[in-house]
Order: structure tokens, then sequence, then C-alpha cells
């Protein structure tokens, strides 16, 4: 039964053990590789496809901003009136 705080699990931040033998694979093997920034020189290469640039460029933006929700506006059936008081200074 939760008791309102984390009691057991991997603790928060640790990398997930499969991603962590690909990282650690990809490093050995390519040690300058960063798939970030080859998508970013992709996105820039204008020997590329306008499309593929196209994607290259919105996959990288997940990484840079983030995703926009939508909101819901709650809004009250009846429209309340306005009450404007005017006072002249003495």
């Amino acid at each position: 039964m939760a008791k309102g705080f984390k009691t057991g699990g991997r603790t928060k931040g640790t990398p997930n053990r499969d991603k962590q033998v690909l990282r650690d694979r990809l490093s050995s093997s390519y040690p300058e590789y960063d798939p970030i920034l080859a998508m970013v020189e992709m996105a820039n290469d204008e020997s590329l496809e306008p499309s593929m640039r196209l994607d290259c460029h919105k996959t990288v933006a997940n990484y840079i901003h983030p995703k926009m929700r939508s909101i819901e506006v709650l809004q009250s059936q009846e429209p309340q009136p306005i009450t404007i008081e005017i006072v002249q200074p003495h």
C-alpha cells in the first residue's frame, strides 16, 4: 500500500539498464557521436530533401522546447453583470 512516498524500485534518475548498455556500446564504438547534434547537422544540410530536413528540425525541437498542451477554459453559463460606480471628487 502506498504510504505517500516512494518505498521501492529504482531511485529517481537511475537510467534503465538496457539503455545504459546501449549507451556504453555506442560510446566505445563512436566516442564523439551525439544523435541530436547529428540531426542538427542534417537539418542544416541543404543537399537533403526539405521533408527530411523538416523531420530533423521537428525531432530536435522536442528536446529543446516543451510540447504545448491544450487547456480547458471554464466559463460560466450566464454572463455576470458589470457594475461601474462613478465617484466625483469633493
